[in-house]
């Protein structure tokens, strides 16, 4: 098996590492470190009792295996319990077939695949070289700031809320939990902001602020006021749930 140095030390074994973009989250920026993730596993995600909520991320390397054992079905990669839409391969030189075969796969179900900053050019080992390179000959490379730009709607057609927002000043996560949409609003701004909703369904929502521990419901739900450095949480049944 090949192995390159820096890519031992950086990459785990001199094989690729990839970023996934999961389905149900609109992601900005708050950790960027090459060839790592950040994500929020089950067992330190968001979690609320009482006026009190915690977020959690954690770090680390995506091992190979998880890619050659994920499952392709609608669109969508299935690694463990998160569904992905997005794949995005950071600077990736080494690639086994395995992992192409299944990154093709993705492709072909209507997933997408970002290469960054470079694609493969090897294999793991010699004699897969050929293989990989005719797999992505023609795939575009991009760059790191342009890849917000190649990502459209990560999240999936439940989160039927959308909002008219500053995104240099304004955060937006979603997650799914015990039957609900959950959207988690940050205002990093130094200034209150109004956020217009959007929603082609009338969608009864209910709303927590973390800071006061107030709690109240909207029918319909139209405009938020969030204060400078504040936040709001909102929920709603999934549709199918309603």
């Amino acid at each position: 098996m090949r192995k390159s140095g820096i890519l031992l030390i950086l990459v785990l074994g001199g094989v690729s590492v990839g970023w996934l973009f999961a389905a149900d989250v609109e992601h900005v920026t708050v950790y960027a470190e090459p060839n790592k993730f950040a994500g929020w596993p089950a067992n330190n995600g968001m979690w609320a009792w009482g006026n009190e909520i915690l977020v959690g991320f954690m770090l680390g390397d995506i091992h190979p295996e998880g890619l050659q054992e994920a499952i392709v079905r609608n669109e969508e990669l299935t690694v463990g319990s998160g569904a992905y839409r997005y794949l995005v391969m950071p600077q990736v030189e080494i690639l086994s077939t395995a992992e192409l075969e299944r990154i093709k796969q993705f492709e072909a179900a209507g997933g997408t695949v970002l290469w960054v900053g470079s694609k493969p050019v090897m294999g793991v080992y010699a004699r897969e070289d050929d293989q990989v390179q005719k797999g992505v000959a023609g795939t575009e490379v991009i760059s790191k700031a342009d890849l917000p730009g190649f990502i459209d709607r990560p999240f999936s057609e439940e989160f039927v809320l959308d909002f008219e927002y500053d995104r240099q000043a304004v955060s937006i996560a979603r997650f799914r939990r015990a039957g609900q949409c959950l959207y988690y609003l940050v205002n990093r701004g130094e200034k209150p902001v109004r956020i217009p909703v959007c929603s082609e369904e009338r969608m009864p929502a209910e709303l927590w602020d973390p800071f006061t521990g107030a709690i109240s419901k909207r029918d319909p739900l139209k405009n938020l006021e969030i204060n400078s450095l504040g936040s709001l949480l909102i929920m709603h049944p999934l549709l199918e749930n309603k």
